[in-house]
């Protein structure tokens, strides 16, 4: 395939001139910082900078602590006055009182956490091992307490009456077992804000004590010209234009997600709405960067007999406006140039949850400019017309036996160099975008400044 080692050592150092430049400090055992403040490459759990690290960011808001209790709380009086003083909450009207009561009070909360309060955005890193094993418990809670949910509900409709007490019993071990796996992440809140000074609780003392001591580097790279800004190409993706079932995905069977994601949708909520790089702002991934779950793909590729002999085209990163998004990808071609797979990891982290999307892509060209396309993943339309959609589930070699198989009989091109593949991919990442924008999908391209690093 390549000589490329991507489990060699990062070149990267603790003392990054991104460390904060002047927006952050530690005061008082906690963390206050000003919008858009970048915290060093650390850990923010354990300080350490040993780690694999995933970017994360979040726009923390100042809440009175009024408004934080009403939306934490307010709901318990509410559901118990009606389930006491109105007489048709009973029998199979419970559960069903219950679960649409919290959905809609989940979407006032946040209204009542949003109004009047002031927002700044924090950057920091979290360990990525801890955050799969924090997605992992957070998947089984989740089945575990809509297995006991459904139960419930079961028992109410059905009128079982003698397995009640048992439903109600599981239903409260789920409801636990999920609050204690949503203890496992990292647990951030704004206690406070002052002439535009965040106050964040909730951070370890040991991570605390390495940003004390990274702190008066920071300044000093503040001084020194930190500020440092350049132009890049970004564009607005409008996600409540995307079509449910890409933007919901393996959340369709969560009935909690769905209402909230609809309510977001039909109110075309601004919390789905993302500032995304252009394509051409991605950067070349150097080899102690690659993600651990990219370095998986890599190591699968080796053990695929369809793709002995293939060769990498290129390893790439692009980074996100937002910083709590994490995309990497690497790019194989067959020794013909005939045909060209693609593998990619893309990981949502933040201070409330985190989600990962593994992609497997194949394409290949044919002689009258037809694109063939397999991919793992639903896509968003609409697509260009000269793109030809197959969507397979599974492995990798699934996938690029599906893909070698729909091909086969075709008149295909051969691109002979890594200067044409370039070329046509960035063809077809051009006509894409295009399509996606003219639908209303993709926002036009514009240029803004962002802080740069080196």
């Amino acid at each position: 395939m390549s000589d490329l080692n991507p489990y060699a050592a990062p070149e990267a150092s603790l003392d990054d001139p991104a460390a904060g430049e002047g927006r952050w400090m530690v005061s008082g055992g906690r963390l206050r910082f000003r919008d858009g403040a970048r915290l060093p490459t650390i850990d923010l759990h354990t300080g350490s900078s040993e780690v694999e690290l995933t970017p994360a960011a979040f726009e923390f808001r100042a809440v009175s602590p009024l408004a934080s209790a009403i939306a934490r709380w307010g709901w318990v009086p509410l559901v118990v006055g009606a389930i006491l003083f109105v007489d048709g909450i009973r029998g199979y009207a419970l559960p069903l009182f219950i679960f649409g009561f919290s959905v809609l009070w989940s979407v006032v909360a946040r209204m009542i956490t949003r109004v009047r309060s002031e927002g700044a955005r924090l950057h920091w890193y979290v360990d990525t091992g801890r955050e799969e094993g924090r997605r992992r418990w957070v998947k089984w809670a989740n089945r575990i307490f809509f297995a006991a949910f459904g139960f419930l509900m079961t028992c109410a409709f059905l009128d079982w009456m003698d397995w009640f007490p048992l439903a109600i019993l599981l239903f409260v071990v789920g409801l636990v077992v999920l609050v204690i796996s949503q203890r496992r992440v990292l647990v951030l809140r704004c206690t406070g804000a002052r002439e535009g000074w965040f106050e964040i609780h909730g951070i370890p003392d040991a991570a605390l004590a390495v940003l004390g001591r990274l702190q008066v580097d920071a300044a000093r790279e503040a001084m020194e010209g930190g500020g440092r800004v350049r132009l890049r190409k970004v564009f607005t993706i409008y996600l409540h234009r995307f079509s449910l079932p890409v933007l919901v995905g393996r959340a369709m069977w969560n009935p909690v997600v769905l209402s909230m994601v609809l309510a977001m949708k039909w109110g075309r909520s601004r919390l789905l709405e993302r500032d995304s790089f252009a394509l051409t702002e991605a950067d070349d991934l150097a080899a102690g960067e690659w993600d651990p779950r990219l370095r998986e793909r890599w190591d699968e590729v080796g053990t695929a007999d369809r793709l002995q002999g293939w060769r990498l085209l290129h390893a790439r990163r692009l980074d996100s406006p937002m910083g709590d998004l994490l995309t990497q990808w690497f790019t194989l071609t067959c020794p013909r140039g005939r045909h060209g797979v693609t593998l990619s990891v893309v990981r949502v982290a933040n201070a409330r949850a985190s989600k990962e999307v593994m992609e497997v892509s194949v394409r290949s060209w044919t002689e009258d400019g037809m694109l063939c396309l397999t991919t793992n993943l639903r896509l968003q339309k609409p697509l260009p017309p000269s793109v030809a959609l197959k969507r397979v589930r599974g492995s990798l070699e699934k996938v690029v036996a599906a893909h070698l198989e729909r091909v086969e009989g075709l008149s295909l091109i051969s691109l002979d160099s890594p200067a044409a593949w370039e070329e046509r991919l960035d063809r077809d990442a051009e006509e894409r975008h295009a399509a996606l924008e003219q639908a209303g999908i993709y926002g036009p391209t514009r240029e803004e400044e962002f802080p740069d690093p080196g």
